[in-house]
């Protein structure tokens, strides 16, 4: 009996001494792999940025040093779902058609602002940063489109396009719609 203990407590003895040598050689090896990576690493940050930040707002940076231009991120509120699902609780709650509306039009807001505050938080806290140290002049939040309005300069365009949840940075331009006659 005590010789089984004595072996179960050398095994146990020898695999943790094996533990504490791999965890003492593991950061290095994998330090040693994200430097090499590193390199790699920034090349496709610039490649994301420059496939993200439009080239009609790129050379209105020649122009001035400060830029209005538009954020659009990727996550989209799914309104219709969120409007069938407050229309189905109204009916069930025998709601009149008005107050049925009225939720309806609740929820689909309260989906849109959610959506954005999630999917903005880190390029809002960034901007902040920014404006701060003087690179961002003024910036705002639109919930209805998930967008942003910002006048910044081309540094800080650069730099929000390598967030994930970025889709597209556009110049801030005027769309006029032809009249029919």
């Amino acid at each position: 009996m005590k010789k089984k203990k004595k072996r179960q407590v050398r095994a146990f003895s020898i695999a943790a001494s094996f533990l504490m040598t791999f965890s003492l050689i593991a950061p290095g090896v994998a330090s040693a792999e994200s430097n090499s990576n590193l390199h790699r690493s920034l090349n496709d940050s610039n490649k994301v940025s420059e496939a993200k930040v439009s080239d009609r707002l790129l050379s209105e940076f020649k122009n001035d040093e400060k830029v209005k231009f538009l954020i659009k991120f990727n996550e989209k509120a799914d309104t219709q779902q969120v409007a069938k699902e407050a229309k189905a609780s109204s009916a069930k709650a025998n709601l009149s058609a008005q107050k049925a509306e009225l939720i309806q039009r609740s929820a689909v807001v309260s989906e849109l602002k959610a959506t954005s505050l999630t999917s903005q938080a880190n390029v809002k806290q960034y901007l902040a940063q920014e404006l701060e140290k003087g690179n961002v002049k003024d910036f705002n939040s639109y919930y209805i489109v998930n967008g942003i309005a910002v006048t910044a300069t081309k540094e800080v365009a650069e730099k929000i396009a390598t967030f994930a949840e970025v889709e597209k940075i556009l110049p801030n331009e005027t769309r006029e719609l032809f009249t029919t006659v």
